[in-house]
């Protein structure tokens, strides 16, 4: 009887591993895809940083180690735990006193 059960799920397995395959996922172009936060709810301060006016969340435009406009100057890394912990201890001010970094 198990031996029957066993087989069972190998040819349920077996049936459903095409259609899985077969479920591929589609990319669509940003031109497709609608814009989910209006662009009036931020407030670019021209000092590099950004505010959400819905949450008051605010955030630097580049990421770390780029500046300029389109964030086209400087070169971005990857970093270890410690040096993004470093770079948000430095990155405070009376504004964000938790330094958050949003991922």
């Amino acid at each position: 009887m198990k031996a029957k059960r066993l087989s069972a799920i190998w040819l349920a397995c077996a049936l459903a591993l095409p259609l899985a395959a077969e479920a591929a996922q589609t990319c669509r172009s940003e031109s497709e895809v609608p814009s989910t936060t209006p662009t009036g709810r931020f407030t670019d301060h021209g000092d590099g940083t950004v505010t959400d006016t819905l949450t008051g969340l605010m955030w630097a435009q580049c990421a770390a180690g780029l500046s300029g406009a389109g964030c086209a100057v400087g070169s971005s890394g990857g970093s270890s735990w410690q040096g993004a912990l470093d770079l948000a201890a430095a990155v405070r001010s009376p504004d964000t006193p938790t330094g958050v970094c949003p991922t």
